[in-house]
């Protein structure tokens, strides 16, 4: 017997371990208050499970037209004959752009791309239409790993979820507490699992702005530092989809840092390398270092006051890695640029939005120092020692970098 027969036997039909209402009807009934839709609106629920929401639905709402979105046959076969039932990928539905007033996504999310899910959504909803995000959650490495072996289900944190729906055009509008377990001996065997989940129903508004990257060329810019992975981890279903990732390697990376880069490569698709040589250029110019003196600059060098060049730390770091990374992305023709960089770092960032050449995302600005190293802790993500002792805004790049004392 499937495990939906199973469960729907004990009146568990929406496949919902959570909801609303004590009821599976009172839900249906509080969501359309939520969602308010006018008269003859359509809706897609993508991932629809045996279609228990639109049936549901129907009873108070005959009025709404439904597309209901599946790759599971047998689920899809149980569907309601008046509505329009697709075998389909819910991230590819080949349904109208534009076309709807409303979509469900309930407990579907983690099967699919997260990014694409958000993205088929907002291709379909009308500007002001509104997503249903019906979903579990989880912050944690541990948990999270957990539903991947017992369910198969990807979870995320809703904290991020709600961020990619902004990145593709959404707005959140209400979130709302789904407190009201299911009955039956089947989500009672399976509650040491999921009540390990967090979970809620949010609803989001589809805006008219377009999405932060998509169709255009984008970059996102990797050190191996703390900041540029928590960025890479935050943004990984657009990752997953093909975001390239850049990394400048001076020739001279910490073995620590090489090692998380090295993490990070093995599951990233589109990594792509920079070279520099920091080597050779401190051959001709000098070593970099916060205290120089007029005798040690090129100057000073021209009139043999010195048998030791210096330069500032930050004109090593322009020549081998920003400069670098910046050619390389007008040579890749890159629009959109993205960073970890942080108003925490210096109070100032040196580039957000639009420049001369591109623009620039900054997905953790607001984010402190204690923010990145608690999500990377709660993400999995290697840990790298180099932060154990240094304390200054950012870790050196370079293992023989002779500056970095600070002011």
């Amino acid at each position: 017997m499937k495990h939906e027969q199973v469960l729907s036997g004990e009146g568990v039909n929406m496949l919902t371990y959570w909801r609303l209402s004590d009821t599976e009807a009172g839900h249906a009934r509080f969501m359309l208050e939520l969602l308010s839709l006018p008269q003859g609106a359509r809706v897609a629920d993508l991932g629809c499970g045996t279609g228990e929401l639109a049936r549901l639905c129907h009873e108070l709402r005959p009025d709404l037209k439904w597309s209901l979105v599946n790759q599971n046959l047998w689920q899809l076969e149980q569907c309601p004959e008046w509505a329009e039932c697709l075998y389909a990928d819910m991230t590819s539905t080949q349904l109208e752009d534009g076309a709807f007033d409303a979509v469900v996504i309930a407990y579907a999310l983690g099967y699919v791309n997260a990014a694409a899910a958000l993205e088929e959504a907002s291709r379909l909803l009308k500007v002001d239409g509104k997503l249903v995000l019906h979903e579990l959650y989880s912050e944690m490495h541990d948990v999270r790993a957990l539903a991947k072996h017992e369910l198969g289900y990807e979870l995320s944190g809703f904290g991020e979820v709600a961020m990619w729906a902004h990145l593709v055009g959404f707005e959140l509008g209400i979130v709302m507490a789904d407190d009201h377990r299911a009955a039956g001996k089947t989500v009672e065997s399976a509650a040491h699992v999921f009540e390990k989940f967090d979970h809620n129903l949010a609803v989001f508004i589809k805006r008219d702005r377009a999405h932060a990257f998509m169709g255009r060329r984008v970059a996102l810019h990797f050190s191996g530092g703390k900041d540029s992975l928590a960025c890479l981890l935050l943004l990984r279903p657009f990752v997953m989809q093909g975001l390239p990732v850049y990394w400048v390697d001076t020739g001279d990376c910490i073995p620590e840092t090489r090692e998380v880069v090295e993490w990070s490569r093995a599951w990233v698709p589109d990594f792509r390398v920079v070279q520099a040589d920091v080597h050779a250029w401190k051959a001709v110019h000098g070593m970099p270092s916060d205290a120089t003196t007029a005798q040690s600059s090129w100057m000073g060098a021209q009139y043999g006051m010195t048998d030791v060049k210096l330069v500032g730390r930050f004109d090593c770091c322009w020549s081998n890695l920003m400069l670098p990374m910046h050619e390389r992305m007008v040579a890749d023709g890159v629009e959109v640029v993205i960073r970890g960089t942080k108003l925490a770092d210096t109070g100032k960032v040196p580039a957000h939005g639009q420049t001369e050449t591109y623009e620039v995302l900054l997905p953790l600005m607001a984010w402190s120092h204690a923010q990145v190293f608690e999500y990377l802790e709660r993400s999995g993500a290697p840990v790298n020692p180099v932060y154990e002792s240094f304390k200054a805004i950012s870790a050196p790049e370079c293992l023989g970098c002779s500056a970095w004392w600070d002011d």
